[in-house]
């Protein structure tokens, strides 16, 4: 029998961020200290360096003393540890703890470990930790909404990390007699975190607001935009950028056989070519592109940042990461640094939005003219308390003045949740009064980031903030009857004049209407990850990396096994696999579908007559939009002359071309001039560079490349139905290309039948597309088997191939047996074992499917898979 001892505490450990340090001292905006003064006496933790220290006292607010100097060196995230207290167990009570790998591919259920329920006595001690929740009638009860952290140990050694939920109260004779509880993993689920969180709430991505001018979306189009500075941003895979995908109903072509104006207006139909720069007439804007029909996207790696910050958890970089080799970790494909998402949150284009100009002032902007400072965490906040013996709460006063006429809109929402409080809508005169106050009615300690939004589409051009008070009541209960001691303080601010801007809102103007929880499983579903916590890290990996490509150990646990009953079952095999993305809307992906009488980007498997899979469905479902982008052709007849100076077996350098800005060359003949011998080009290589089908060139030959109705190389994509209308395209992933483009490809500002200021030619442009091509080769994010739009040619690297083959091909291997075994597993292997480990029996390795353990015997039954994983 194993000495098995459950631990729990009072409160969750506090992980935060050291924002300032010096000797001995620490600030952070964690919490107010002064209202927290428990966490003297306890641990705090670099979580960099392991380093800890006790914290000795409480300075101010934000400021903690330590017993040692120099914490915060090597890291600023921390953590303060709260003390876990032993709970008293019934002597006969079994607890069983249950894990299984299907909890580490459903991103819902990460790190879902859990016991059956059992029962505790109601000791002493653990009525203190569980105080009076059978009486519904007290307030500072134990919270059963709340789990507890906590804590099993084995044989006094570390066995599980996690939290502690009270299912109920078993009463006698009108008292306690034991409670009912269960033990979760540490992490109950990433669905219980997130919520019903979307992407919109998420404050990181406010880095993203810019101004929607002219000359912005010229620079992001062809240069990206990297405001956050964290490094992660270049120009080949900026942060932002505005790829060339149209919103409105303008369809685009390329034709450089035109004439300056020689064709005549077709509406919503534009030529984004124009030899010379376009005139100032009535028909430039038919001419260039657009530039309010395009809108941004944003790098998925950069949205995974914004939900590190907001749930306080970091993610591994074993695939998610912005680059392909990172320290001593696997090299990855590079495909995740090369992935965005398409920001389309209102179908149709920005037009509606140019006029449109805001401004805003948040807490920390106010400038504090007299009275009491009241705001906290270096005046960022504000918050609301309520217990049974203290509640305290803030008012809000301003008053805005404004300066130009027209009318605007008033809103003081929350920088983190982005509740909006207060708000008055298309307000004529020009003065604002309001008041506001924030108030909590359920017990304990709500924090608030009130921010002040006044925007205008009118002849409004700035505004001033003055009379801002903040009103801090406090109200102390004595008991005994005793009148409350209430106190206020007054705090009066100003902001002086602040210039509306032609700004755009990223959260809530532009970003998909996703919930955070499914943008994440999305992903998991795309690039098939598990993932699991390792202390605050979320260590997420492909299927792969985990199974392959991980410090992995092999178990024999022969000597263990109870071989007196044992089952031996067929896999799980399906008689159908679907991998398949949100249905298409975008038209030409619909026409693209009619044509192939096949569903563009899908892949699937139904068994036959002839070979009959006997099994269920197995469906991945991603709820992502997903594209098809056109290579717009060139009808003009093309050519282009240089001479070989050096060759080798499949290609050809020409030092003196320009091979990046005249893709239009793959596809297409190349003559010898010298030997008359012909060949196609097969790619552009890099500038210089040509791989044909053949070679015959020698360093000195001549050649001529020409071509009719040839490939640009500029993909295009259009966000409307195939009536013309815009859609919205749910999210769509897809990869990027920033191409050299040749002259006379121009943009405008020109809205019809007016004017424009000058057009701009540009030099590149973001183009979007499903396949990248990287330092480890082509890879392609439809699930199955597609055309490539760069290269027309069908591309075999895809989802299902890099990223789901070894899996499902395991399962169908001939050989694969799932056994259903009991055995005695001794402490040495359940304090180390993990899901991707192979337990060996009768010299054969399994995969564990399943594991549920007695902690106090040991016994466990085991559900395990042949391992064929990989062969």
């Amino acid at each position: 029998m194993q000495e098995v001892k459950l631990y729990t505490a009072t409160r969750e450990d506090v992980v935060g961020t050291i924002v300032f340090s010096q000797s001995d001292e620490i600030s952070s905006n964690v919490m107010d200290f002064t209202q927290n003064t428990w966490v003297v006496g306890k641990t705090i933790l670099n979580n960099a360096t392991g380093l800890e220290a006790t914290i000795l006292s409480v300075v101010s607010s934000t400021n903690i003393q330590l017993s040692v100097s120099g914490f915060a060196s090597g890291g600023l995230l921390f953590t303060i540890i709260q003390e876990l207290i032993e709970l008293d167990l019934f002597k006969d009570e079994t607890i069983s703890l249950t894990q299984s790998i299907k909890n580490t591919k459903d991103i819902a259920k990460i790190q879902t470990d859990f016991t059956q329920s059992f029962t505790l006595p109601a000791s002493k001690t653990n009525g203190k930790i569980f105080k009076h929740f059978h009486r519904g009638d007290i307030l500072d009860g134990f919270d059963a909404r709340f789990l507890k952290p906590a804590q099993i140990k084995l044989n006094g050694v570390d066995f599980k990390k996690g939290k502690l939920r009270l299912l109920g109260v078993k009463m006698k004779d009108n008292n306690p007699s034991s409670y009912k509880v269960s033990f979760i993993g540490s992490t109950v689920s990433l669905k219980t975190t997130f919520g019903d969180d979307e992407l919109t709430d998420l404050p990181y991505l406010d880095a993203y607001n810019h101004i929607y001018s002219y000359q912005n979306i010229d620079n992001y189009m062809q240069n990206g935009y990297n405001p956050t500075g964290d490094g992660t941003g270049t120009i080949s895979y900026p942060e932002l950028m505005y790829p060339f995908i149209s919103t409105s109903k303008n369809r685009y072509y390329y034709n450089t056989s035109e004439t300056t104006n020689s064709q005549p207006h077709i509406p919503n139909v534009r030529n984004i070519f124009n030899n010379g720069e376009p005139a100032s007439n009535d028909h430039q804007d038919y001419r260039a592109i657009q530039y309010f029909d395009l809108k941004p996207a944003i790098k998925v790696y950069n949205i995974l940042k914004a939900i590190e910050e907001k749930y306080g958890f970091t993610i591994s970089n074993d695939f998610l990461r912005p680059e392909v080799s990172s320290g001593s970790k696997p090299p990855v494909d590079g495909l995740f640094n090369n992935l965005y998402m398409f920001c389309n949150r209102k179908a149709g284009s920005f037009l509606e939005a140019i006029d449109e100009s805001s401004a805003e002032v948040k807490l920390q902007d106010l400038t504090f003219d007299s009275g009491t400072e009241v705001r906290t965490s270096t005046n960022t906040t504000i918050s609301s308390v309520k217990y049974s013996s203290l509640s305290g709460y803030y008012t809000y006063q301003a008053e805005i003045t404004t300066t130009g006429g027209g009318s605007y809109d008033v809103e003081l929402y929350d920088l983190d949740t982005n509740v909006v409080y207060y708000s008055q809508k298309n307000n004529v005169s020009s003065t604002v009064n309001f008041t506001y106050e924030f108030k909590t009615n359920t017990y304990g300690q709500v924090t608030y980031k009130p921010s002040l939004r006044v925007s205008t589409k009118g002849g409004v051009t700035s505004f001033v903030t003055t009379s801002v008070t903040l009103v801090k009541t406090s109200v102390a209960f004595s008991g005994g009857g005793q009148q409350p001691d209430t106190t206020v303080q007054t705090g009066v601010y100003s902001k002086s004049s602040i210039s509306l801007s032609n700004g755009i809102d990223f959260r809530s103007k532009v970003l998909p209407k996703i919930k955070v929880i499914d943008f994440m499983t999305n992903l998991f579903k795309m690039f098939n990850l598990v993932a699991y916590f390792e202390g605050n890290e979320l260590v997420v990996k492909t299927l792969d990396q985990y199974y392959l490509n991980s410090s992995n150990q092999e178990f024999n646990i022969d000597e263990y096994v109870d071989i007196s009953s044992s089952n031996v079952d067929r896999s799980e095999v399906y008689s159908e696999i679907n991998y398949e993305y949100k249905k298409a809307n975008t038209i030409f992906a619909i026409n693209s579908n009619e044509a192939t009488n096949d569903e563009y980007g899908n892949e699937r498997f139904k068994s036959t007559e002839s070979n009959l899979f006997d099994g269920k469905k197995y469906n991945v479902k991603v709820s992502f939009g997903h594209m098809v982008y056109e290579n717009l052709v060139n009808p003009a007849s093309l050519s282009l002359q240089g001479t070989v100076t050096s060759a080798a077996s499949s290609y050809i350098i020409d030092a003196y071309s320009n091979f990046n800005e005249n893709k239009w060359v793959v596809g297409a003949t190349i003559v010898n001039n010298t030997t008359g011998d012909i060949a196609i080009v097969n790619a552009v290589m890099d500038n210089t560079s040509l791989d044909l089908s053949t070679n015959t060139f020698s360093v000195g030959d001549s050649f001529t490349i020409s071509a009719t109705n040839a490939f640009s190389g500029i993909t295009f994509g259009h966000t409307v139905s195939q009536d013309n209308s815009p859609v919205i395209d749910g999210g769509t992933l897809f990869s990027i290309d920033r191409i050299p483009l040749s002259s006379n490809i121009w943009l405008t500002n020109k809205i019809e039948g007016v004017n424009s200021s000058s057009p701009e030619e540009l030099d590149y442009l973001y183009v979007p597309a499903n396949v990248y091509e990287g330092q480890v080769g082509v890879r392609s994010i439809n699930f199955g088997s597609e055309f490539d739009e760069f290269t027309n040619k069908e591309e075999e690297d895809s989802l299902f191939n890099t990223y789901h083959e070894n899996f499902i091909l395991n399962i169908y291997n001939p050989q694969a047996r799932l056994l259903k075994i009991t055995a005695h597993l001794p402490l040495k292997i359940l304090l180390k074992y993990k899901l991707n480990d192979r337990f060996i029996i009768g010299g054969k390795k399994y995969l564990i499917n399943s594991i549920k353990t007695n902690l106090q015997t040991g016994k466990s039954d085991l559900e395990l898979l042949t391992d064929n994983y990989g062969e």
